[in-house]
């Protein structure tokens, strides 16, 4: 879809009486160089670990016998069309790993929908994303879906003691293998590796905050809604739990410090609050490897969304069934207070930026001086190229084209496919287009026997959908 707030560019190619049909092009001429986009990438990234670096930087998950511990993975790829098959992650453990669970997580719109199943314990997991129901099928990932897979282990009795402040032991490293099946090629893959360490520091949970974008889909509409989703997780080693009246976790700070009229924030489960820079509270507990209730964070669509730019720190506290052994557990700043008893604090820095991003699409062609299109003889070629001008990913590409009444036009480039009949025809490419790249097709144009000679043109009008409209990390 072109942007409403840039002009559409239109390759129009007006005529002039000659022996057949002459086609004059005003257009400027195809690039010289320019190459179709043909990479597309997968991901795989240990985005939480069980612990975390005084920097926020991760480090190695921290395991020990008998002990859970939750390391969770992000998933992606960059494809111009959704998965063609089952998207594999094949986990191999160290010795003294053991699989038990994993969770998923997954925009609200499909949480329902699809889900990581895996299989085996050690030293090989195979987790498959599939859908929900009684019948489950592979899942048809969309690059726009970027699901985590929270992987929940155990410790063995083999894993080597550690005594408790005595240096922790690696023992090896826990490595994913991401397989995305892609239409006539080869899958997308891709591999990493997290370090692995047996402690003897005792657990405690680490809870780290998911934040999902819900953009409205059409800014100034009243009905519609702006907002974030906040999803918090336990990646440590032991559960989240409510105390002698105490909430199991709280949440400050959900809102950033510019004002939105009409702003809420609910979840289930929770008790939320509007009232300085947002709080939530909740008596639910969480174990190991679990997600809590989504807080929904909502205001009424914005015309203006081009002025949210806001980053600030959230921060919490959980309450769990144990002990911190020391503040440099959760602070390397020596001024640190101590948390209060049986809690362990946590922070997440959140960055929201509703600026809009446009994919803009211009058309050139091979023939500035116009082309000549005979009947009853063989087809003309006219090359043309597609630009992405814009500044975000084109996901679908293509190009209305309308032409005189009677001339035949076809597209046989590899990769483009055509609809619909004369005077208009929609071809799009099977690719996608990054920011100043250019995607090649060829537009072969012929007449029938008998066609009268005469003027004509034909129009270009270039189709493009961008990949998400604002972003939230």
């Amino acid at each position: 879809m072109i942007s409403p707030s840039r002009p559409r560019r239109a390759l129009l190619l007006a005529a002039a009486l000659a022996a057949g049909l002459s086609l004059l092009c005003a257009s400027p001429g195809l690039s010289e160089g320019a190459q179709p986009l043909t990479t597309l990438d997968a991901t795989i990234v240990p985005e939480y670990i069980g612990a975390a670096s005084g920097d926020g930087a991760p480090k190695a998950l921290q395991v020990a016998s008998g002990r859970l511990s939750a390391v969770t993975f992000g998933v992606a790829f960059d494809g111009p069309a959704p998965a063609n098959g089952p998207v594999t992650a094949n986990v191999t453990l160290p010795d003294g790993l053991t699989f038990v669970q994993a969770r998923t997580v997954l925009p609200e719109s499909i949480t329902q929908m699809a889900q990581w199943s895996c299989t085996g314990t050690a030293p090989t997991v195979t987790c498959t994303l599939r859908t929900v129901g009684n019948a489950p099928e592979p899942y048809a990932l969309s690059p726009d879906q970027s699901p985590q897979l929270i992987l929940v282990l155990q410790g063995a009795d083999s894993l080597p003691p550690v005594a408790a402040g005595d240096a922790s032991i690696d023992i090896g490293v826990v490595q994913a293998d991401l397989s995305v099946p892609q239409a006539g090629g080869a899958p997308l893959t891709a591999s990493t590796t997290v370090p692995v360490q047996s402690t003897g520091e005792p657990p405690a949970p680490h809870i780290v905050v998911s934040k999902v974008l819900r953009p409205s889909t059409k800014p100034g509409d009243p009905a519609t809604w702006d907002g974030y989703d906040l999803i918090p997780q336990n990646v440590g080693s032991a559960p989240v739990t409510a105390g002698d009246g105490a909430p199991a976790l709280q949440i400050a700070h959900v809102l950033p410090d510019l004002p939105f009229r009409g702003i809420t924030v609910t979840g289930a489960g929770w008790r939320c609050s509007t009232k300085g820079k947002g709080t939530c509270r909740t008596m639910q507990g969480m174990a190991v490897g679990d997600l809590a209730k989504v807080i929904k964070v909502r205001w009424p669509a914005r015309t203006d969304a081009s002025k949210i730019d806001a980053t600030w720190i959230l921060s919490g506290i959980a309450h769990f069934d144990g002990a911190l052994s020391r503040v440099s557990d959760i602070s390397t700043d020596p001024r640190a207070v101590p948390p209060p008893a049986n809690t362990v604090p946590f922070t997440s820095p959140v960055q929201l930026r509703l600026a809009d991003t446009l994919v803009d699409l211009e058309i050139h062609a091979s023939a500035p001086k116009g082309i000549q299109v005979v009947a009853a003889r063989a087809p003309t070629k006219l090359k043309m190229a597609i630009t992405n001008v814009g500044d975000t990913h084109a996901r679908i590409v293509g190009t209305t084209i309308t032409i005189p009444k009677g001339v035949l036009a076809s597209v046989p480039t590899k990769g483009w496919a055509c609809e619909g009949v004369s005077p208009t025809i929609t071809c799009r490419s099977a690719g996608s287009l990054r920011p100043r790249a250019e995607a090649h097709f060829d537009l072969m144009l012929s007449a029938p026997a008998g066609m009268p000679a005469g003027p004509g043109k034909i129009v270009f009008a270039p189709i493009g959908r961008k990949n998400g409209v604002r972003g939230v990390d």
